[in-house]
């Protein structure tokens, strides 16, 4: 996701917070897929990291655990208010079958990649400049849903936060001409058929403030990348 991230900062970072929803192109932007079946809630993937004056990052073990909570329970709640029935993916005992739900999840996240790149820089993938029509394939079953569910939700999140050095940089940079911006939160939301693993809601959050470290800021983040989800 690094190439992607700096693609971002260069294209979207023209305001505080900025987000990009995005429907398959045979869904409606008035409709409710979600009173069509109940959807399944993917385990949020969330990291924070501290941003080093040398630009560099550091995971936080501590500050991911807070956001993480604060993120799936805003999540929680938004989903089970709109009506939607929310369930959970069961628990695995088969190594080969928790191998293929990872490999789903990984494979989500290459894809996610691949259409962040198509939206920031269209001419990378020319085919997919008009239309958006994405698919993590049949192979979606892998994930061993429950049979009554329609739809699962990924989540995605990364934000860094400057350290005290790097913040110093930012101040003192430009009387030594080195440019230093501060840390940047990007979020990514999809909604999945599971029948087909056709991704029919996207949607891109790209801030520079909230800190998802405390529970107010998180439901904000969770406010912004639910936009326009049709439940």
């Amino acid at each position: 996701m690094r190439t992607i991230t700096l693609l971002l900062l260069a294209c979207l970072l023209c305001a505080c917070v900025s987000t990009r929803v995005r429907l398959a192109d045979q869904v409606s932007p008035t409709a409710q897929l979600g009173r069509l079946g109940a959807v399944v809630l993917m385990e949020p993937d969330v990291e924070l990291y501290t941003l080093l004056p040398s630009g560099l990052t550091e995971a936080r073990a501590d500050w991911t655990a807070a956001a993480r909570q604060h993120i799936g329970t805003e999540l929680r709640r938004r989903v089970e208010n709109s009506g939607a029935r929310l369930l959970r993916l069961p628990d695995l005992d088969d190594p080969q079958a928790v191998m293929a739900r990872r490999q789903i999840e990984l494979l989500y996240q290459a894809l996610a990649s691949s259409i962040l790149s198509a939206e920031v820089a269209p001419d990378r993938l020319p085919t997919k400049r008009d239309r958006f029509d994405w698919t993590l394939g049949p192979g979606v079953t892998a994930l061993q849903a429950p049979e009554s569910a329609r739809y699962a939700l990924f989540l995605f999140v990364r934000d860094s936060y400057a350290s005290s050095g790097r913040k110093a940089l930012m101040v003192l940079g430009p009387l030594l001409g080195i440019g230093a911006s501060g840390g940047t939160q990007i979020g990514v939301a999809s909604l999945v058929d599971l029948r087909d693993g056709k991704v029919v809601w996207f949607n891109l959050l790209v801030a520079q403030r909230g800190d998802l470290r405390q529970a107010d800021a998180a439901a904000e983040a969770v406010t912004a990348l639910l936009q326009g989800l049709p439940l």
